[in-house]
């Protein structure tokens, strides 16, 4: 191979690397200076029972579990981490929110963290609960 089409396909793949993590899902705002969600998954339940990951639509859910990992890239303890989980449809259209406290987050520590998030309880009814599509982390740290 060419020196020249090596080159090609670095690029393009650094470009398809870098463009994958560009979805609205799982954006972050807030004090992004202060923590980093390191990771997360969506769980769909009906009860206590797993359906499955990510949001799922049928007659039997009713609760979504979001777990995660946040960092503190404060550089000094964080008395208080309020993780708000924003649902929005697939219009981008923002349905409902939901928040938890973390507390006491050494510098370069992270936490786990699980919020629930229920139908009936957040949203204002099933089909507003169904239609979730995505979500939005917002962080506020103290």
């Amino acid at each position: 191979m060419n020196k020249k089409t090596i080159i090609i396909g670095v690029a393009v793949l650094l470009v398809c690397v870098g463009l994958s993590g560009c979805n609205e899902q799982g954006e972050t705002f807030g004090d992004t200076n202060k923590v980093e969600l390191v990771s997360y998954k969506v769980e769909t339940y009906d009860g206590n029972t797993l359906l499955g990951e990510d949001f799922i639509h049928n007659e039997g859910a009713d609760n979504y579990r979001i777990k995660g990992t946040i960092k503190n890239i404060a550089g000094y303890k964080l008395s208080r981490v309020t993780i708000t989980v924003k649902f929005y449809d697939k219009n981008n259209i923002f349905l409902d929110s939901v928040d938890e406290d973390v507390y006491g987050i050494p510098d370069t520590y992270t936490e786990s963290f699980s919020i629930r998030a229920y139908t009936g309880s957040w949203f204002n009814d099933i089909d507003e609960f169904n239609s979730v599509d995505s979500i939005k982390f917002e962080f506020t740290a103290s």
